[in-house]
């Protein structure tokens, strides 16, 4: 037998001494409402690619696991599993994790024997402490942490050591003015960081210390008022949707002269934002449409000439209906055409 499967049995509350089936690569025992636990056989079943308990609700352990041959392993919405199962030895053939929706609160050491995971979502967890071995998973590129925790408001213990990461999601997760300083000290080499609907109110300077850090997302965090400082080699920032932010300020101090790395920045639908400071002339996207609260001086600075040559492939979308002084071509309708010679020149459209 190669395939079992017990899917959505009522009934069922164990799974049974499975080592007469070696040849078993498939086993599945997904939205089990009754089933309590798995008899210990099922971590040794050398041929296993496929294990799913998704939505095994009363499921409250599972035992060690040694499944060299397992691609696919699913424990999301297991509502009683506390207890991640212990990994007895590498295991390579896992490249995603998804263990959404329990109430898992450790992982165990022995997770750095998923040795090629790229991928570890652990959404609506509440607050899942990492453990140090997870720095010696040299393959794991994105942890997600989507989701508001599961405990009190004021308890906002959280253990992230994602040192070799690439990518944290951390939407939803509720965190403070207090402890955004302490999740930024632990997640110093990250290249991609999501804050996306967050609740603080400030962006602190410490996050100027993120040195790898390339894309910031912080869409719709809506009580966010002040960005004080980026990180020196940022590429990307986008905070669409940040209803509260009034003043940005992308000033890099730590750079040499003329050097400039930001040339990404969406800031669209920030009703209420003024004031924009340290923007560089090298930006190929900027986008602050509907931004309809810039002062005076902001928007003679976007619209200035001398942000925009030394761009190149430049795109931006500023609010209002003024056309710059400096389009030199000006046409209603829906085409514009115009003579060149030898070499194709450099544009700046503006459409409305």
């Amino acid at each position: 037998m190669r395939e079992l499967n017990y899917d959505n049995c009522k009934w069922i509350t164990q799974i049974p001494n499975l080592s007469g089936l070696p040849n078993l690569q498939e086993l599945s025992f997904r939205d089990c409402d009754n089933l309590i636990t798995v008899d210990k056989s099922v971590g040794f079943l050398d041929k296993l690619k496929i294990l799913n308990a998704q939505g095994c609700s009363k499921l409250t352990s599972f035992p060690p696991i040694m499944l060299t041959c397992l691609e696919n392993l699913q424990l999301s919405y297991c509502s009683s599993l506390h207890r991640f199962p212990e990994i007895l030895g590498e295991m390579e053939n896992i490249r995603t994790l998804f263990l959404e929706h329990t109430p898992i609160k450790e992982l165990p050491f022995s997770i750095y024997n998923l040795i090629q995971l790229e991928m570890l979502n652990i959404s609506e967890c509440g607050m899942v402490q990492l453990p140090s071995s997870i720095v010696m998973m040299p393959e794991l590129k994105e942890v997600l942490i989507f989701g508001p925790p599961k405990q009190n408001q004021g308890d906002e213990k959280m253990n992230i050591l994602v040192s070799s990461n690439e990518c944290l999601y951390l939407s939803y997760y509720n965190i403070s003015n207090e402890f955004l300083p302490m999740v930024l000290t632990c997640v110093a080499n990250v290249t991609k960081l999501d804050l996306s609907y967050q609740k603080f109110t400030f962006l602190p300077p410490c996050i100027t210390f993120l040195q790898s850090l390339r894309k910031l997302n912080l869409h719709k965090c809506d009580y966010l008022r002040e960005i004080r400082g980026v990180p020196p080699n940022l590429e990307t920032l986008s905070a669409t949707c940040c209803r509260s932010l009034k003043d940005l300020d992308l000033t890099v101090t730590d750079l040499p002269a003329n050097i400039y790395i930001l040339n990404r920045l969406i800031l669209d639908q920030c009703k209420n934002l003024q004031e924009i400071k340290g923007i560089m002339p090298n930006m190929e996207l900027l986008s602050a449409s509907n931004c309809t609260s810039l002062t005076n001086s902001c928007r003679r600075m976007l619209l200035n000439q001398e942000l925009h040559k030394e761009a190149g492939n430049m795109a931006f979308c500023l609010p209002g209906s003024r056309i710059p002084g400096w389009f030199e071509h000006r046409r209603n309708g829906s085409s514009i055409s115009f003579w060149f010679r030898n070499m194709f020149p450099a544009i700046s459209l503006c459409c409305y």
